[in-house]
C-alpha cells in the first residue's frame, strides 16, 4: 500500500475531511488523493492558485503579505492552508508553495525550496524543505509525500 492510500484509508477511518490548496504541485496532490477509491468520502475538494493574482483574488492572500515575505515563503503557506480551511470547511487544510525548480526565478529562494502550510484541527504548522539535486516532477513527488507522510503521522497520534 503506498501512502497516498494509507492516508485516505486513515482519513476514513478517523472521519476526517481534506482541502488542499496547491501552487507549484499544480493539482497533483489531489490527483494523488482522487485516484485513490472513496476519497469523496473524506476529499472536499482543491484549489491550484498558480500565479500570485489568484493568491490574492481567490484566496485573499493580502498584497501587503506577499509583498513582505513572498508568495514562496512560510507566511504564504500559512495564509494559503487557512484559506482552504475557510473555503471547504475541512478539518485538514494543506498547502503547497515554493519553487520547484530546475532553475528559481528569485534571488533569494533556491530551486526546490518549498513551503508546506499545514492546519491539523485547529493546530497551524508551517514546514521548510529544501529538495536540491532533484528534478522539478521529483521536487513535486517528494514535496506531496513529505506532506502526506506529515498528516499521516498526526493520524496515527490521534487513534493511540
Amino acid at each position: 500500500m503506498n501512502i497516498n492510500e494509507e492516508l485516505v484509508l486513515a482519513l476514513i477511518k478517523n472521519n476526517l475531511s481534506i482541502s488542499i490548496i496547491e501552487s507549484f504541485t499544480g493539482g497533483l496532490a489531489s490527483s494523488k488523493i482522487v485516484d485513490i477509491p472513496n476519497a469523496s468520502k473524506v476529499f472536499k475538494g482543491s484549489i491550484v492558485s498558480y500565479q500570485e493574482e489568484i493568491k490574492e483574488s481567490v484566496l485573499h492572500i493580502s498584497k501587503e503579505l506577499i509583498d513582505k515575505y513572498s508568495v514562496d515563503s512560510k507566511e504564504c503557506a500559512l495564509e494559503m492552508a487557512r484559506s482552504g480551511k475557510n473555503i471547504f470547511k475541512s478539518d485538514i487544510a494543506l498547502s503547497f508553495t515554493g519553487e520547484a525548480g530546475p532553475i528559481s526565478y528569485k534571488e533569494d529562494v533556491l530551486p526546490g525550496t518549498i513551503y508546506i502550510g499545514l492546519i491539523f484541527l485547529d493546530k497551524e504548522e508551517t514546514f521548510k524543505e529544501i529538495l536540491n539535486g532533484l528534478s522539478r516532477n521529483e521536487v513535486r513527488e517528494k514535496a506531496i509525500e513529505i506532506a502526506f507522510r506529515k498528516i499521516l503521522e498526526k493520524i496515527l497520534k490521534l487513534e493511540r
